[in-house]
């Protein structure tokens, strides 16, 4: 049967066959029984002369182009490929100047009209540049990994509408878990965190997908491998929205600050022992910022021992030095000058008078 298209351009079938395959990026090898070329098309003489410096003719038994290393492994392919077989390679190729090429190979049986397998089809594709993609993702990938475990940080990808959560390496070697130990599922990951802040991140995620507000910030604690408790920091951000403006996609990082809370926790139990001594004792802490001129007092060493309002713990050194008796004042400024002086002195003494919020002066130890 004719083809009109055909006969519009005035070319004879075949020939458009022979313009097709001369035109399009891969190569074509046709083989009959034997491995000797019947067909070849434009692109595949080019590859045997750049690549094996061996022109390509009808006839020509295919073998005699590739090293006498490969010359087993591709006649084998080739013998598969004559029984039905097909086969997916790959090669590279480098260059005069050292750059690497790489190609995909097909090798795959020919039939003919009546399905019988009358040669075998080699096709070879440059994927060069898809290799070199792959290589810099892959390159940008350890970078990233490498980043995130240096600041005891993992990424993680959560799609809204499957709940499928992808974790990076660093997220199971953080909390040492194995490659099939989590589940890739939002359900999993809400039932690792602790009971008692559960029912809050969840109103957290549920409020910022409802919000659509793109970020979000949390602390909360989550189980580990062993079944201990971490405090993470985590922040996401929604990526992905439909036509409706519906969240997809959120993707996020966990920061583990388990080490900066327990530091948090014990300075408090430490301030709280200090603050308690304090009050037992009923004596005032003050601490004087010279560089912002800031003086801070313990609250209720204010109250105890000088009898003025508790609010009052943060101010500037003129003030107090106010309420000093006058008799006093001189020997003050001299004491605390001499330090301001002499910075490796780190201790003084003084005894003065301070006056109370009622007129009347305290004795005063420093």
């Amino acid at each position: 049967m004719s083809n009109p298209l055909a006969s519009h351009f005035l070319f004879p079938e075949p020939d458009i066959i022979q313009l097709v395959f001369n035109n399009i990026k891969e190569s074509y090898v046709f083989l009959d029984p034997d491995l000797k070329v019947v067909y070849f098309n434009n692109r595949a003489q080019e590859q045997a002369i750049t690549y094996y410096n061996s022109e390509l003719y009808t006839g020509m038994p295919i073998l005699t182009i590739v090293r006498e290393s490969r010359k087993p492994i591709l006649e084998a392919l080739y013998q598969d490929a004559l029984k039905g077989k097909h086969f997916l390679t790959e090669t590279e190729h480098v260059l005069p100047d050292g750059t690497k090429i790489y190609f995909e190979n097909s090798f795959q049986p020919a039939y003919n009209a009546d399905n019988k397998i009358i040669g075998a089809i080699l096709t070879s594709r440059d994927v060069t540049d898809k290799k070199r993609s792959q290589k810099a993702v892959l390159e940008s990938e350890e970078r990233l990994q490498f980043a995130l475990e240096a600041a005891n940080q993992v990424a993680w990808d959560w799609n809204l509408q499957t709940n499928e959560v992808i974790y990076s390496g660093s997220y199971k070697k953080l909390y040492n878990f194995d490659e099939n130990d989590l589940k890739a599922d939002f359900s999993d990951w809400l039932s690792r965190i602790h009971p008692d802040d559960r029912d809050k991140m969840q109103e957290i995620v549920s409020t910022h997908i409802d919000s659509r507000n793109p970020d979000h910030d949390s602390r909360y604690r989550i189980r580990d491998a062993e079944g201990r408790y971490r405090w993470i920091m985590a922040k996401g951000r929604l990526v992905s929205f439909d036509e409706e403006g519906k969240p997809l996609r959120m993707i996020g990082t966990h920061t583990d600050i388990t080490d900066a809370v327990n530091r948090e926790l014990e300075l408090k139990q430490v301030n709280d022992r200090f603050t308690s001594m304090m009050r037992a004792t009923h004596e005032l802490m003050w601490e004087w910022d010279i560089e912002n001129n800031r003086l801070y007092r313990t609250k209720d060493g204010v109250q105890n021992v000088l009898e003025l309002s508790g609010d009052n713990t943060v101010e500037k050194m003129a003030p107090m030095l106010d309420r000093v008796h006058p008799d006093d004042l001189e020997n003050v400024k001299q004491t605390l000058n001499k330090v301001l002086q002499a910075p490796h002195r780190h201790t003084f003494e003084q005894e003065y008078r301070f006056r109370q919020k009622n007129g009347d002066y305290a004795c005063v130890y420093d």
